[in-house]
This record gives C-alpha cells, structure tokens and sequence, in this order.
C-alpha cells in the first residue's frame, strides 16, 4: 500500500482511497512499521494525509498530526543509526519541518499540557499568553532544525517552501542558542512523549 501511495503522480480518487485506508490501517496498529525499514516511507505517506485533508473529524486529526510527528522523528533517528546520506537525512527532516509549520496549532494542546499542567486558565488573557508560549518554542523547534538542514546544505537546496518558511520565522522572532537547544530538547520529548501514549 504504501509504495502504491507513493508512486501516485495524481490526487485523484485512487489516491484519496488509498490514503483512507492507511488510516485505518495505522490507527488499528499504529507501531506496526515502528522498526521497520517502511518507517520511512510510512512518515511520507502520513504528512500526505494531512497535506491532502483526507481526515475529516478534528480529534481524529490531531492524533494523525501526533503519529506523523512520531514517525518521521523515529524515521530520522533510524536513518541516522544506519549512516544514510545526508541528502536522505535532509529528505526525512524537510518533513518535519513541513509538519510544524504547516500544523502548528495542533500541537497546543499537547505542549500546553507539558508546560502548564494542571495550572489553570482563569482569565482569558492567560490562553492567549499561553497559546503565544506555545506557538513560540513550535518556531523554535522548526528553526532548531532548519539550522540542522542548512549543515546537510547551506542552501536549503533552494527549496522555496523552506526558505519562506525561515524567513517568515525568523522575521517573527529572535532565538539564542540557548533557545535553540531547549528547542531540540522539546522535540526529543514530544517524540518520546508520542510514542509512549502509543504504545501503552
């Protein structure tokens, strides 16, 4: 299924269907592919469904977004451990990138719950404060690995997707080193945090 989904050239109907039935199939046993060599392949079709807003319900879209960040971190760290190159290396993390910026909100809830748990809202400018918190260490993140695709080339291969996306973000805020290794230090624990809600 997944090579199939891959080699789709077109959004078309077969496309979609194939996608849906992914879905089914991940969220049924979702660490299925975990230590597989398919890890890879499974993290681009994943970012597809998302990026073709094949899921419709909310929650349910959430969670994906959850499971794709999840396995295009583990897809990265498995192609780290078996010395790919660094244009396959670069390929793995464009994704992730793509994924926070592009699904940024998503990922509220669950780094709220990180920093302000059990700590409540009781005004309405404590959730917007909150929420500009969050959104904030996000770009950090997507900026912490920028810097790591810049070291596999300095150009970004001129990927135009990338490039706007630095420069939105960089225009926006200013991080210090400092900020930048907490920034990699969070997304090693929403990886870890994902995955052990998974595989509970």
């Amino acid at each position: 299924m997944l090579t199939q989904i891959l080699e789709q050239k077109t959004i078309g109907a077969e496309t979609r269907q194939l996608l849906k039935k992914l879905v089914e199939a991940v969220n049924e046993q979702p660490l299925l592919l975990w230590e597989k060599p398919q890890i890879t392949a499974l993290s681009q079709a994943a970012l597809r469904v998302l990026l073709l807003d094949i899921i419709e319900d909310e929650e349910e879209e959430i969670s994906w977004v959850q499971k794709t960040y999840a396995f295009i971190t583990q897809a990265l760290l498995k192609a780290r451990e078996e010395g790919q190159s660094a244009e396959q290396l670069f390929a793995i993390l464009k994704n992730r990138v793509v994924l926070l910026h592009s699904h940024d909100d998503f990922f509220i809830d669950i780094l709220d719950y990180f920093f302000f748990h059990n700590t409540p809202i009781e005004k309405e400018t404590d959730r917007t404060d909150r929420r500009a918190f969050i959104l904030q260490r996000i770009a950090a993140m997507q900026v912490q690995d920028l810097n790591v695709l810049e070291t596999y080339d300095k150009e970004l291969q001129n990927d135009t997707y990338l490039v706007e996306a630095e420069h939105k973000l960089l225009d926006k805020y200013t991080f210090t080193n400092d900020d930048l290794m907490e920034a990699q230090l969070l997304s090693d624990a929403l990886f870890k945090y994902i995955w052990y809600q998974h595989k509970k």
